[in-house]
C-alpha cells in the first residue's frame, strides 16, 4: 500500500507498507494494473515462441501428440470404455481444458522467481505477475480448442447448443489455476523446492482427473469425492456437452465452489507472504 506525507511543504515522502489487503481491494488493485497485465501476457507470448522453428504450431503439437498416444494406448489396446463417444473425442475434449489448467498453474507457480529483476525494482501490483502467466495459457488454450472442433468432426460427433457450456467452464478452470498459481507462486519465492514438487503434482493431478477414462469406471459413490477435484467436474461437463449420459450439473457445481474457494486462498496467502518477496525473492 502506497501513502503519501508532506512535510514542511518542501517535500513529498512516498512510504511503501505491507498492510494486508481484502480479496475484493487485490481484485481492484489488479484492475488498475490491468495495462500492465496486458503487457506481460504479450511479452510472455513473444517469449515462449520466438526463435522457434513452428511457432504457434507448438501449442497444437502437444494435445495432437497426447492425443494419439492415450487414443493407442488406451483407446485401442486397453480397450478404455468412453461412454459412447469415439475414444479420441473423448480424450481431447477434456485435454484442451486439461492443457490450459496445466499449463497455466506450473507458468505460474515458476512466474515471480523468473521475473525477480521486476519484483526487488518497483513497486506494482505483484499478483499481476502469475495472472498474465495464467492468460497467456488461456491464449493457447483457445487456439487449441480450434483443434479440438476439428478432432470433433473428423470423428463426426454432431456439435449441439450444449457446447457453449464451454464459457462457464473455462470459467471455473480459469479460477482453480490462478488459485492453485497464486499459491503456488507465493511459496515458490519463499521455499524454491516447489519447482521440484509442481511436475510431480501435475502429474499426479492429471490422473485423478477423467480425462483419459470415464468416471463410471468408479465404484459408486467416489464421483462425488472426485468432484472435490474441480477439474473432475469441469472435464465432465466437456464430455456431456458432447453426447455422454452422465449428469454433470453435481460434479459442475461443487467444481465451481471449490475453485472460488481455491482462488480465495490463493490471494489471502498470497497476500500474506508478498512483503517478503523483495527481500528474498
Amino acid at each position: 500500500m502506497i501513502q503519501f506525507a508532506q512535510q514542511h511543504h518542501s517535500r513529498l515522502n512516498v512510504f511503501i507498507s505491507a498492510q494486508r489487503k481484502s480479496i475484493a481491494e487485490t481484485l481492484y488493485e489488479i484492475y488498475l494494473w490491468r495495462e500492465l497485465v496486458q503487457f506481460l501476457v504479450w511479452r510472455d507470448l513473444k517469449v515462449r515462441y520466438s526463435q522457434t522453428y513452428v511457432g504457434l504450431a507448438w501449442i497444437v503439437i502437444q494435445p495432437l501428440v497426447s492425443l494419439i498416444l492415450f487414443s493407442g494406448i488406451f483407446g485401442k489396446f486397453m480397450k478404455i470404455p468412453s461412454d459412447g463417444l469415439p475414444y479420441p473425442v473423448f480424450v481431447v475434449s477434456g485435454l484442451v481444458l486439461w492443457n490450459f489448467f496445466a499449463n497455466g498453474m506450473t507458468n505460474a507457480a515458476s512466474s515471480l522467481v523468473n521475473n525477480a529483476n521486476l519484483v526487488t525494482k518497483s513497486y506494482f501490483a505483484r499478483l499481476a505477475i502469475p495472472i498474465a502467466a495464467i492468460l497467456s495459457s488461456l491464449v493457447d488454450f483457445l487456439i487449441a480448442l480450434v483443434f479440438a472442433v476439428i478432432v470433433v468432426r473428423y470423428f463426426q460427433t454432431p456439435l449441439s447448443p450444449k457446447m457453449l457450456i464451454v464459457i462457464p467452464l473455462v470459467g471455473v478452470t480459469f479460477l482453480a489455476a490462478c488459485g492453485a498459481g497464486f499459491l503456488l507462486a507465493a511459496v515458490n519465492v519463499i521455499y524454491r523446492d516447489v519447482k521440484h514438487i509442481v511436475p510431480f503434482l501435475a502429474q499426479a493431478w492429471f490422473f485423478a482427473s477423467p480425462v483419459i477414462y470415464s468416471t463410471n469406471l468408479l465404484p459408486p459413490g467416489y464421483r462425488m469425492v472426485m468432484a472435490l477435484n474441480p477439474m473432475a467436474g469441469v472435464i465432465e461437463g466437456m464430455h456431456w456437452s458432447l453426447g455422454t449420459t452422465n449428469d454433470p450439473w453435481p460434479m459442475i457445481g461443487i467444481a465451481a465452489l471449490v475453485s472460488v474457494a481455491l482462488f480465495a486462498i490463493g490471494i489471502l496467502v498470497f497476500n500474506r507472504l508478498e512483503g517478503r518477496f523483495a527481500d528474498v525473492v
